[in-house]
């Protein structure tokens, strides 16, 4: 009898880890994603801000040449 209850309660410990096993992949997966959409935005919001320093410097300079 004693080695039926170690054996059910090996059996749920396995279920158990395999269950987490699948959230942390469900989970990492999904970080994955989000950090390719991030990486992204930016990289986009990079580039608008040279383009908004490089209009900002003109403008520097015109007002200064008026």
């Amino acid at each position: 009898m004693n080695f039926l209850k170690v054996f059910k309660l090996s059996q749920l410990i396995l279920e158990y880890l395999l269950y987490v096993q699948d959230c942390l992949q469900s989970t990492n997966t999904w970080m994955q994603q989000d950090r390719q959409q991030l990486e992204k935005y930016i990289a986009a919001a990079r580039i608008r801000l040279r383009e908004l320093d490089s209009g900002y410097r003109m403008s520097k300079r015109e007002l200064r040449r008026a």
